[in-house]
């Protein structure tokens, strides 16, 4: 506990993080007529992302990843659109960051409810919120940078799934 406090006293100090979004998929979408061609815009103050569009169904699956610069997770909004072919809007999740700092680990994986949809559509997405680092990120209890001896958590680079497809603000430079 006193670790994880720790954690987000650094998080707060140092303004330095990114959040990894990674959609799954949706259950249950309105149709009217013909199943959806569905795609999703990902939002995150003057930053988004488009998925790519789905073939026609009510429970579409993407399994993809976006990369997006967080300053300050208490206050900042994940917006998630859902469309049929960018045009007519299936439905939207609105996720303040904030639930996210109050997850084990940073980390939110779950079933998430559509405004605008059926009561029953649902989107599933984990949304990760990492020290943003390229090597190591290092968060000691006593809210210190490097050069205290004792290490209270280390979180390292990790590789990412080979199975999704990863977009980030650096690689469209």
């Amino acid at each position: 506990m006193y670790v994880h406090l720790a954690m987000l006293i650094l998080l707060q100090s140092f303004h330095f993080f990114y959040t990894l979004i990674t959609f799954f998929s949706c259950s249950q979408l309105k149709k009217n007529g013909k199943e959806p061609k569905v795609g999703a815009e990902i939002l995150l103050k003057a930053m988004s992302y488009k998925t790519k569009v789905c073939e026609r169904s009510t429970s579409p699956r993407w399994d993809e990843a976006f990369h997006f610069l967080v300053r300050d997770p208490k206050e900042e909004l994940l917006i998630v659109k859902l469309s049929h072919s960018w045009g007519q809007a299936l439905g939207t999740v609105v996720l303040p960051l904030r639930e996210v700092l109050s997850e084990q680990g940073l980390v939110l994986d779950r079933w998430l409810s559509l405004d605008g949809a059926l009561p029953e559509s649902q989107i599933l997405l984990r949304a990760t919120l990492k020290i943003l680092d390229t090597q190591l990120a290092v968060c000691r209890s006593d809210g210190t940078r490097e050069g205290s001896e004792d290490r209270d958590h280390v979180i390292h680079r990790r590789d990412t799934e080979p199975n999704l497809r990863h977009r980030s603000p650096l690689s469209q430079l």
